[in-house]
């Protein structure tokens, strides 16, 4: 389903509007428009909301009925549609509307400054009886931003140096400007009804599109290197239409008005039975109005393309005429049927065409209604051959639709919005309550870690008499206290010899002097330096015996003993035995 957007009042009224499908074509004409008078409209800009929004409804409704919630292609008129050429550093919509507001505000000399003062003129020379206004106006250029427009004829320019950055010199391409407002609020109301529109062209995109042979057709690819084509269509509203197109991507396009112009045609009274035709004082002509396009308006339309040849360096190789037989006409009185003939046919603008624009292959081809030709070529249900609206059709490029009313955000925008929001208070209520568990988990950590500040304290406090003042320090300072510290009683404890096993060697002559009776100890004498033991002994062998057992059982460090018994006799049977020892030189076992 295609709609046409038909404007008045300079782009800022609704006059008509008109949908085109297979086997479908209806229009509403606005309340207002055919020139009767509206009751109870307000003042001018309420009326064109209104308009606009009963529009809308009558759309959605229409749709609504043949089963249908999406519009394919909305199509603006080119009411209020100015297109000219630009220079500027980039094709980038900021730096065109910056170039734009600097040529308003009289920064910029020249052609290029007069054709952007033209634009800003048409931008802040908003109307009383709608919208108007610097907001109501999408601004885009006719090139991508990726790859400069290519084919065609081109006239190749001096100092024009090819493959120029943005940052070397500027770059001059196609700009056009459309008031939008009207359409805007047309696309809400759609939205609002639950009505999507997939695409927003204007009818320069519109006539590229259908009438280029070199557009793209179903299950094709774009060529790469296509001739330029000019398509030019004459409205029947009373303007001249064109746009030069490349592989159906609009480059330059315009319009050219007609003028309204009033005939007045004798029109002889019916002669009575075999009375001569004589005319008399009271037989008045009769007044026909209609549209004229003259040798003039063509010679206009061919210097626009010079001056385009110039500035885009490219022409057309390929011109394409559309348009009805004549262009329609209106007898000033009801009753009188006098034909208007003037107004040019396809076939008269072809011929001034080729007489102008020599080397460039020419047709035409007559339609009494070229705007619902379009819409049906571009509805893909006209000829063999035609373009689908959505054939090939590449996204973000400004040669093919109005960017701005394409991607101007509908329902579906609003609920990913929502959801994204919804998505964020989700993401955000989980990081509140792992914030939460981080804060407990902090307030459990520093709890514990004072509890490990008072047990370090206390344990500190206790070290006070081994190190002074050890408790007054905190972390690195108290253990580098309490490291020097141990280090000084390391080297303290190194000095120091280990002690003798006086209380393990005693226990060890006693035990071997136990083993044997009669055996009586007199004398024991053990330091830590030499021992002795005076024995009195039953008879001469328990001295060895003795002897014998202590020396039986040595362990590391032991003291070496010796046994000798003495030469002066004992009273009686007893004997003496003596046990004499002294500690090795290095101290060894445990001490």
């Amino acid at each position: 389903m295609v709609c046409y957007f038909e404007r008045a009042a300079g782009g800022s009224a609704l006059r008509r509007v008109r949908l085109v499908g297979a086997a479908f074509d209806r229009s509403w004409t606005a309340p207002g428009a055919s020139g009767e008078v509206v009751s109870g409209a307000g003042d001018g800009r309420g009326a064109a909301v209104s308009g606009v929004r009963a529009g809308a409804r009558w759309v959605a409704e229409t749709l609504r009925s043949l089963g249908v919630s999406r519009l394919d292609v909305l199509a603006l008129d080119a009411e209020g549609g100015v297109c000219t050429w630009l220079s500027a550093p980039s094709p980038d919509q900021r730096m065109v509307a910056a170039a734009v507001q600097q040529a308003a505000l009289g920064g910029v000399e020249g052609a290029g400054g007069s054709a952007a003062r033209l634009i800003a003129t048409g931008i802040v020379g908003g109307d009383s009886i709608g919208f108007g206004g610097e907001g109501d106006v999408s601004l885009q250029a006719l090139a991508a931003d990726d790859a400069p427009p290519s084919g065609g004829r081109g006239l190749r320019l001096s100092g024009r140096r090819a493959g120029a950055g943005i940052g070397e010199q500027r770059q001059r391409f196609g700009v056009i400007s459309v008031r939008d407002a009207a359409a805007r609020v047309f696309i809400d109301e759609l939205d609002a009804r639950g009505i999507e529109v997939g695409s927003v062209c204007s009818t320069w995109h519109a006539i590229g599109a259908a009438w280029d042979p070199a557009a793209p057709r179903p299950g094709e690819e774009p060529a790469d290197n296509a001739a330029t084509c000019a398509v030019v269509m004459t409205d029947p509203a009373g303007r001249i239409v064109w746009a030069w197109s490349s592989a159906g991507e609009v480059v330059a396009a315009g319009t050219v008005r007609l003028r309204h112009i009033a005939h007045r045609v004798q029109t002889p009274a019916a002669p009575q039975a075999g009375a001569l035709a004589v005319r008399g004082d009271d037989e008045a002509p009769a007044e026909v109005s209609g549209l004229e396009c003259t040798g003039a308006d063509v010679g206009r339309l061919v210097m626009d393309w010079l001056s385009w040849s110039a500035q885009l360096g490219r022409s057309p190789d390929r011109i394409v005429c559309i348009g009805p037989a004549t262009l329609p006409g209106q007898p000033a009185a009801s009753g009188q049927d006098v034909p208007w003939l003037g107004g040019p046919a396809p076939m008269s603008v072809a011929e001034g065409l080729g007489r102008a624009w020599q080397g460039a292959t020419i047709d035409a081809a007559v339609h009494e209604d070229p705007i619902g030709a379009t819409l049906t070529r571009l509805a893909g249900v006209g000829p063999v051959g035609a373009r689908p609206a959505d054939a090939a059709r590449a996204d973000d490029d400004p040669r093919r639709e109005l960017l701005t009313l394409s991607a101007r955000p509908g329902r579906s925008d609003r609920w990913m919005y929502r959801w994204m929001a919804a998505g964020l208070l989700a993401a955000g209520a989980a990081v509140a309550v792992v914030g939460w568990r981080f804060h407990q988990s902090a307030s459990e950590a520093r709890g514990r870690v004072d509890e490990a500040r008072s047990a370090r304290k206390a344990l500190l406090t206790e070290l006070d008499a081994l190190v002074p003042g050890v408790s007054n320090y905190e972390g690195a300072a108290a253990i580098g206290r309490l490291q020097g510290k141990a280090a000084e009683l390391d080297q303290v404890n190194k000095s120091l010899r280990a002690q003798r096993p006086i209380l393990q060697e005693l226990e060890r002559v006693l035990l071997a002097i136990g083993a044997t009776e009669g055996v009586r100890l007199t004398d024991i004498n053990m330091n830590a330096a030499v021992g002795s033991v005076r024995l009195r002994v039953p008879d001469g062998e328990a001295g060895p015996a003795i002897f014998d057992r202590v020396t039986a059982s040595p362990y590391p460090g032991c003291m070496p003993w010796r046994g000798s018994t003495p030469s002066l006799p004992l009273s009686g049977e007893d004997r003496a035995y003596v046990l004499t020892g002294s500690w090795p030189s290095e101290a060894g076992g445990r001490p």
